[in-house]
């Protein structure tokens, strides 16, 4: 029985008195709902891994209880409002307070603080090292009266019994700052002895 021709079809194969037919339409298409298959990368889903570890990891060291600052030694002679500062540090976290920058921090808070070191031991503890400055007169500018140390440091106001340097230009003074040559302070303190000294005995 002869096949029926279609549209567009073609011999394949001619042998024995056999004949083979391709239609091209058939062979060609796709299936209408047929969809292609979808592989994620490796690439992409290590990407990912690797990201939520990072992530879990920037969390642990900056934002868990395990880091947070529980315990603060103050090695040197600090006054009151000193400590207060340095126990300020208590609940924060450990390696976001840094080095140089809670001793920045705590010099800028403090002017009084003449040297200072932090140390910081894991998991949760600090030793803040320091020294004060020791005031030897009172240097008064516009009726405000600061205390100076040997280096001609302004580091606090104050009302005291400290020999007094009035300054007559009424300059003003930003505390942490030189408003004197240390080598004059050291000659006003010497004089301020001598005088002291001839009228206490």
């Amino acid at each position: 029985m002869p096949k029926p021709s279609f549209s567009g079809e073609r011999v394949i194969e001619s042998k024995r008195g056999i004949r083979s037919y391709v239609d091209p339409k058939v062979f060609q298409s796709t299936h209408p709902h047929e969809r292609a298959s979808f592989r994620v990368p490796v690439w992409v889903r290590r990407g990912g891994i690797v990201g939520i570890s990072l992530r879990f990891i920037i969390w642990f060291v900056t934002a868990s209880p395990v880091f947070k600052i529980t315990s603060v030694e103050i090695r040197g002679d600090a006054k009151t409002e000193t400590k207060d500062a340095v126990n300020k540090l208590i609940g924060k976290n450990i390696f976001l307070i840094g080095g140089k920058k809670a001793e920045q921090s705590l010099a800028k808070q403090q002017t009084g603080i003449k040297e200072i070191k932090v140390i910081r031991g894991l998991p949760h503890s600090v030793i803040v090292a320091l020294v004060e400055r020791d005031p030897v007169v009172v240097w008064e500018t516009n009726g405000v009266r600061y205390l100076i140390d040997t280096e001609g440091i302004a580091f606090k106001q104050f009302d005291g019994t400290y020999p007094r340097i009035v300054d007559e230009k009424n300059l003003p003074v930003n505390l942490g700052s030189i408003v004197a040559d240390p080598l004059f302070i050291t000659y006003a303190r010497s004089i301020y002895q001598d005088i002291f000294a001839q009228t206490h005995y």
